[in-house]
């Protein structure tokens, strides 16, 4: 919901590192909307998880105002 011009965004990265190739998984959503679709992201990584795909650091978030 934007309030006053100002949109609350949470970012989540996943980083890997696979031989010497190195992937990054970004997800950047409405703060307000991160339960609807964390759970679609969530799906992502596990997908890659399957193939071979494995994080290599924690998920990190962080809400920002854009």
């Amino acid at each position: 919901m934007h309030t006053e011009g100002i949109l609350p965004i949470t970012t989540t990265e996943i980083w890997s590192l696979k031989g010497a190739e190195a992937f990054m998984l970004l997800a950047n959503v409405d703060t307000s909307e991160t339960s609807t679709y964390m759970p679609i992201f969530q799906k992502m990584i596990n997908s890659f998880s399957s193939s071979s795909f494995s994080p290599s650091t924690p998920v990190h978030q962080k809400v920002h105002s854009v």
